[in-house]
């Protein structure tokens, strides 16, 4: 059986994968076009710099997704850049590119109590 340290040090790396695989699981769904399963990704208590609830979340995605704005979108990211502090953890630079232009933002996630990593911020960089 591994030690008490062994554990906690190989916890933030399952909890790093878990977070990435949201991230492209996210992204896929964005690609998709399939704003139920975007959503299932954002916590209830979702707020941003921009967005002040999910169902505004909601809105917006689903208007970048007529509009095109999740056409061919490819997500890119390091997942060793992902900082985790207990429940709460948040992303190094995640850039989107889609075929009608790209940016990059930073994503906050939480561990909710559910034990799932969900969105629950996140602002467009500079």
């Amino acid at each position: 059986m591994d030690s008490p340290q062994v554990l906690e040090a190989t916890a933030p790396q399952d909890d790093r994968a878990a977070i990435a695989d949201v991230i492209r699981g996210w992204a896929e769904a964005s690609a998709a076009k399939d704003i139920d399963r975007v959503m299932a990704f954002f916590s209830e208590n979702f707020r941003s710099d921009i967005l002040d609830s999910k169902a505004q979340m909601r809105e917006y995605w689903s208007l970048a997704m007529k509009h095109g704005l999740t056409d061919e979108i490819k997500v890119r990211f390091d997942p060793a850049e992902i900082r985790i502090d207990g429940d709460i953890a948040i992303t190094g630079k995640v850039r989107q590119q889609a075929t009608i232009g790209g940016y990059s933002q930073v994503m906050v996630f939480v561990k909710e109590k559910d034990g799932v990593w969900r969105i629950v911020d996140s602002y467009i960089l500079g």
